[in-house]
């Protein structure tokens, strides 16, 4: 077993380097690759991703699974998430036109439609293994009158966007008494919204929060981070340990501060 997650961990290694689903799924300027080559891809990373599940017992649920064990949870879960990534793409969008780039507004993606957002094999990642993405924003910095400071405000308006739905949907749990089942889904909402803002803020290319590197590393370092970025982002994600820091001492601090509903957090937490 300690052989086969070595190799599996190396093979992932390898085909992130050749991967372009990956890197398109998150960014703005890769191509899409043959499709044989993306589906092989995608069946490798999410074997390693089930693989490491078993080897680490990490403490995620496979989203799907809860379709047949809590229907109300899953549905809860997948809605706030609709609604958390919706938003986080449209306010990308809204921003790069309002300060004139109107690509992305071209390409239907200044909607609160989810289907206009929703990447098909990020869907499938996210259930089977537990994280995922939606399609990426394009944006043209050329357009914009300060391509540096606008495109730092652009990339961090999707993140923030989160934030102000949780701390909106937050006072609501925390102020307005509803039924249970609202308040379920009114805490999924507030939870998974800090997530998706708290991970998009880390500075690693080709995350949001790596923008603001730019404005202050020389143009070829942030060039390299950009081109190993994705390394880092997968290191960060299986190896260090960071993000269950993040969320145990951030998020569920945040998420309790906002809310004062400890009891909604365990609720979502013992699925």
């Amino acid at each position: 077993m300690i052989f086969l997650d070595v190799w599996i961990n190396f093979s992932l290694c390898t085909m992130l380097r050749v991967w372009p689903i990956i890197t398109y799924s998150w960014t703005a300027t890769a191509n899409l690759a043959s499709s044989h080559i993306n589906l092989f891809s995608f069946i490798l990373i999410l074997l390693y991703g089930i693989i490491q599940k078993q080897i680490r017992q990490l403490t995620y649920t496979m989203i799907i699974l809860l379709l047949f064990s809590s229907p109300l949870h899953f549905t809860a879960i997948i809605l706030s998430l609709l609604v958390a990534i919706t938003f986080h793409e449209f306010a990308h969008s809204w921003a790069a036109n309002s300060f004139g780039d109107s690509t992305s507004k071209l390409m239907g993606r200044m909607s609160l439609n989810p289907l206009a957002h929703l990447d098909i094999y990020g869907s499938i990642f996210l259930l089977l293994v537990g994280f995922g993405w939606g399609k990426p924003v394009i944006v043209n910095p050329n357009n914009f009158a300060n391509p540096k400071l606008d495109n730092l405000t652009v990339s961090l308006a999707g993140p923030m966007s989160n934030l102000i739905l949780a701390v909106v949907f937050g006072l609501i749990l925390r102020l307005v008494p509803m039924p249970e089942i609202v308040s379920l889904f009114i805490s999924a909402l507030v939870f998974f919204n800090l997530l998706l803002m708290v991970f998009n803020f880390l500075p690693i290319p080709p995350l949001d929060g790596s923008k603001i590197l730019s404005l202050f590393l020389p143009e070829q370092i942030y060039l390299f981070l950009q081109q190993f970025g994705m390394f880092i982002l997968v290191f960060v994600i299986f190896f260090t340990g960071l993000i269950s820091l993040i969320e145990t001492k951030v998020i569920f601090n945040f998420f309790i501060f906002i809310t004062a509903r400890p009891d909604m957090l365990s609720a979502l937490l013992n699925l």
